[in-house]
Order: C-alpha cells, then structure tokens, then sequence
C-alpha cells in the first residue's frame, strides 16, 4: 500500500500499473494558520489508512504539494512512534523536484538522515527525465532494498522504454553501516596497494621557510558578579555540536573567586552541583520582552514544558503574529512551529550582566603593539634600532606594520573592538607567538582571543610544518628510525 500527498485539487485519478498496489489520498490541510491543528488531523488521516491494515510500502508527493505540507509530514514523521508504526520496514519515498523548489529533495533526504532508516540498506537518489527542451528533475528514497541499484537501473529503462525520455543519475548516496560484530577485513591493505607516486613527489617538494599565525581578538565585558539565591539556568547537557539543554536552579553559594557556583536544581531529580559560570546563562525580567522581535538564524532558548527545562533553537521563520517557527540546533533537527514569544528568551544574556569596557584608542594601541614587539621578539629588548614601526590611521581604525630582521607582523584595527594580528617568523616557532600574543593582551586588557589559525610558508606546494617533515611517512617507505 502507498500514500499520496496531494494538493485539494491536484489529483482527479489516477492509472496504476500494478493491481495489487493501493492508493490513499491523503490532502494538504486547507490552511496553514494552526499547524498543530494540520499536523493532527493529518496524523488521523494516516493512522486511520493503516488501521486494520498492513502498513505502507511508499509516499508519493504529488508537484503541487505546497512546502507547509511537506512541514507537517516532516514533523508527524520526526516521532519514531509514528514513523516505526505507520510505514512497513521496507519502503519508498518519491518526489518531483519543480524548479525552485529543492526543499523537496532535502524532506526526501532526511528519511535516510534523520527520521529513522539511518542504516544498509538505505538510499536516496536524484535522477532526472528529459527530452528536447524537456526536463524533469525526481528524488527518491528506499529503506530496505538489497538490490537498490539494480531496481533503479531497470526502473529507469522501464521509464525510457515507455514514455521516449532519456534518465540520467545525478547521485546515490548510501546509509551508514550497520555495526557487524566480530568482522575481519578479508584482507589487510598495505602501502604498496596504492599509487604513491604524486603525493610522494608532493612530500619530498615542500621547503619550508617560514611560520604564519592570524590571530582575531575581540573586546570582551566583563561579566557582573552573580547574587546569592538568584535563579537562573545552567548549560546540563550537549547534543550534537551545537545543541544545549539548559535547567533551571537557584545559587545557593559563590566561591571568593567567583569562577564557580554551587547549584541547587529545581528538579527534585538533580543534585547540587558546582559549575563554572561560562555553564551559566543569568535569567532578567526584560528577557520576556527584549526583544520585542527576534531575526531569523537568531539563537533562542526554547521552553520544553519539562520541569522548566529550555533547549537551544534557532528562528527559521518569523509568522508576523507574535508567533515563531524553530529548529532545535540538535542531532534530530526537530522542527516547532507558531511556537508564542512568550516562551522564547535569547540565548545570549541580558547586556545589563555586563560592565562597561573602555573603549579600544590609536594612541594605547600603538604602545601595545610596540611593547609586546620589544618584550617578545628575541634580540631585541628596548632596542628600537632592530625593529621598524609603521602606522596608518584607516576611518576610524588603525592598521600597524613592523619588520625586523627574522619576521613581521601587522595589525588591524577596525575602530570598535576587533583586533586581528598577523604574524610571520622566518622559522617556526610557536613559543614566542604565544608570548606575542599574552604580552599583548596584557597591555589592552579585557580582550579574549575568538579565532586563531597557523599556516606553514615556503614553497613546493607546502602544507606540513618543518617539524613534520623531519620523519617522513611510513608509506614514503625513507623512515629514519633505526
């Protein structure tokens, strides 16, 4: 048996090849307003298909199905429940891709990456059917199928051979392995398998000659010191690179150096616990106020309705009626919809948590720039005879530029509170780029380092640091161990 997800009016009927293969209709909701309401009504629609019956073998959604339908059944689908209990362990899914919207492709997609056939055999495909001037982009998903290929392959001909149009396959992309206990290789690969004639000659072709490190600082508040009995939520759990779960707790004690804060949790189920303040995200009064309209792509705390608990979201949508559609920025991308401003806060908190900072000035900048050089750069100590300065006011910014016999280093200012110092060092070395760094920082204060990236320079197409080089790889085959 199979579905369909048409628009009201898209399908008047329909021709099946197959006898035995049932259709049911099911229809996008007449409006979209309430999306709960649709998601429900057509979450009845399906369970009332397979009721009594056996399970679905596919989903067909029809060209005009709008991009609020395929939310619902995005979501009706994201609960394992209703997907392990609606479709059979075998199934398809198919969809045409119109021009502009490849939103479908992505909701087919997502049967393989996140609703639930994450495992062999499983298969999404993106093939398409043309002729003349005539094109035809479709996408495809099947859980289940062994001899997925081999069923695309004659599908496709039975395609061509019917209608005259040519297909081509664009991509197959495979499910994740499944964990095979006890597994071993047939056979062990070594390194004479594999042709090593091109990165070889690229190994032996790099010649360092020199160290590279852009460093990015950003002016940074200090942080108000919290009170006492204050409620506020503490970061419990990560899911997935970016996804927080927050629970709310009160400070029942501050340690004198204030970097750490024992907790007592709302929930009877947690225990007290000492936790950093970085773990921490203070609660004010004008959280359920400001601001009074959140930006797409903004980061927002989410309230669960379990025991208080909030979640990291991000806002897709903003509906223009005080009401918002999310996803949660965690592994299952879970998406919610007319979610009310009143149950949303920012994930960053209040600015009324933070001190004020002195303001970045050219002249501080320079003799910053300038100390942390002499302090730092080896041979040199108050000598202003072995180092050269330079400094250009750009708007209302700096850039500075100094050159001493063994490397350079320039400065970027952009008038506010970023920083980017770009280092070069005739020879590698890390040390003294630390030491650059903090005695830097010590001079302007309140600055935090956001971004940082090290480069070898030389020529020969290098991408190893000189320390890399010393030992050649195994697969080289010119060790210089004994």
């Amino acid at each position: 048996e199979a579905v369909s997800c048409p628009s009201s009016d898209a399908i008047q009927t329909a021709t099946m090849s197959s006898t035995d293969l049932k259709v049911h209709p099911v229809y996008s909701c007449k409006s979209f307003s309430d999306m709960r309401l649709c998601e429900s009504g057509t979450l009845e629609r399906l369970v009332t298909i397979v009721k009594g019956q056996k399970k679905l073998d596919g989903i067909v959604f029809d060209a005009s199905v709008p991009f609020e339908m395929g939310q619902v059944i995005h979501k009706v689908l994201s609960d394992t429940r209703n997907y392990d209990s609606l479709l059979e362990e075998s199934h398809m899914v198919l969809s045409p891709v119109p021009k502009g919207q490849n939103w479908r492709a992505v909701l087919v997609d997502r049967f393989r990456t996140e609703l639930g056939a994450f495992f062999e055999p499983s298969n999404f495909a993106d093939f398409r059917l043309h002729k003349s001037d005539t094109r035809f982009d479709w996408c495809l998903f099947a859980c289940g199928r062994e001899n997925f290929f081999a069923l695309l392959a004659d599908s496709l001909s039975d395609i061509e051979e019917k209608t005259g149009f040519t297909s081509s396959v664009e991509s197959v992309d495979n499910g994740e392995n499944r964990f095979v206990e006890g597994f071993v290789a047939p056979f062990e690969p070594r390194d004479s398998d594999y042709d090593k004639s091109d990165s070889s000659l690229r190994w032996l072709s790099q010649q360092p000659v020199g160290y590279q490190a852009v460093i990015q600082m950003e002016l940074t508040p200090r942080r108000k010191q919290m009170e006492k009995f204050e409620r506020i939520l503490v970061l419990t759990a990560y899911d997935g690179p970016w996804g927080q779960t927050y629970d709310p707790a009160i400070v029942t004690s501050i340690r004198e150096e204030g970097n750490k804060l024992r907790v007592k949790f709302e929930s009877e189920s947690m225990d007290d616990e000492l936790v950093e303040r970085e773990r921490i995200r203070r609660l004010h009064p004008k959280d359920a106020l400001e601001p009074s309209e959140f930006e797409v792509g903004k980061m927002v705390l989410f309230e669960t309705r379990i025991d208080g608990m909030m979640k990291k979201a991000m806002i897709s949508s903003n509906n223009g009626d005080d009401t918002y559609d999310l996803i949660l920025v965690d592994f299952e991308c879970d998406m919610h919809f007319k979610v009310p401003r009143s149950e949303l806060i920012s994930a960053e908190e209040n600015p009324e948590f933070f001190e004020e900072v002195p303001p970045i000035t050219q002249e501080p900048l320079q003799r910053a720039f300038r100390k942390a050089l002499f302090e730092t750069v080896p041979g040199t100590g108050a000598d202003e005879a072995d180092l050269a300065f330079r400094f250009f006011p750009v708007g209302e910014g700096l850039v500075a530029a100094s050159a001493w016999f063994h490397g350079n280093a320039i400065l970027k200012w952009n008038g506010r509170g970023r920083i980017e110092l770009n280092l070069f060092l005739d020879k590698e070395d890390k040390p003294s780029r630390v030491k650059l760094q903090d005695a830097f920082m010590k001079e302007i204060g309140n600055l935090s380092v956001v971004q940082l990236d090290e480069f070898p320079r030389g020529h020969g197409k290098i991408v190893n640091f000189a320390i890399d080089l010393k030992e050649p790889p195994h697969w080289l085959g010119m060790s210089t161990k004994s």
